[in-house]
């Protein structure tokens, strides 16, 4: 085993990929999670005041 085994380049940028590929997504739900309840609970809280 003098030789290390080659790696495949596409493989060994998957993980990075998805990686930040699954933080944006949870970010991007967690920002638009967020935003939905803000404009659910105004709309509420309009809707209560006569």
């Amino acid at each position: 085993m003098t030789t290390p085994p080659r790696q495949n380049p596409y493989l060994a940028l998957a993980l990075p990929v998805a990686l930040l590929a699954g933080a944006l997504t949870i970010g991007f739900w967690t920002l638009d999670h967020i935003r939905v309840a803000r404009a659910r609970a105004l709309a509420a809280q309009m809707w209560m005041q006569p």
